[in-house]
């Protein structure tokens, strides 16, 4: 997916995921609850998150729940936190440090490798703030002929 470096101030979140997916540095993008979720007495637990914000597994913890829910059998405790990701950038100009406001790339090479990747990331909505953290010399050779630099962001609230 993309970058993700930890740091000393490292804002985790406790939830639930299931116990299969529960490895430290699995990736995974927080949907919401489903209509299997309203009665279960977990459900506080899992719905800390923020819905379309993608989650770094920091640390896997022992506890482990049954889950009638999304994840068929059984869920583990987890810590989580927002990582950093690549984003491509059509700006000029793209510099360390500063604030950008995301905007989609419109393009039509849906098939293109970068398109959900970094182009268009599903889980980023048009307008969001991101920081720009670093500035990869790499540029995306664009099919639609847009030039795209990738910067590794991290997402503000």
């Amino acid at each position: 997916m993309g970058v993700s470096t930890l740091n000393e101030h490292l804002d985790t979140h406790i939830t639930l995921i299931g116990e299969l997916l529960a490895q430290q540095g699995n990736q995974f993008v927080f949907l919401g609850e489903t209509t299997n979720c309203s009665d279960c007495r977990l459900r506080g637990a899992c719905l800390r998150l923020e819905i379309n914000h993608l989650y770094e597994i920091h640390n896997v913890r022992d506890a482990v729940h049954p889950c009638k829910g999304v994840f068929a059998g059984k869920v583990r405790t987890v810590d989580v936190y927002e990582p950093l990701f690549d984003v491509a950038l059509m700006d000029k100009i793209i510099i360390e440090g500063a604030t950008v406001t995301f905007k989609k790339i419109q393009c039509t090479s849906i098939q293109c490798t970068n398109w959900n990747r970094t182009c268009n990331p599903f889980w980023l909505s048009e307008g969001e703030k991101l920081k720009v953290e670093a500035v990869s010399s790499e540029k995306i050779k664009c099919k639609d002929g847009n030039e795209l630099q990738i910067a590794t962001v991290k997402r503000l609230n």
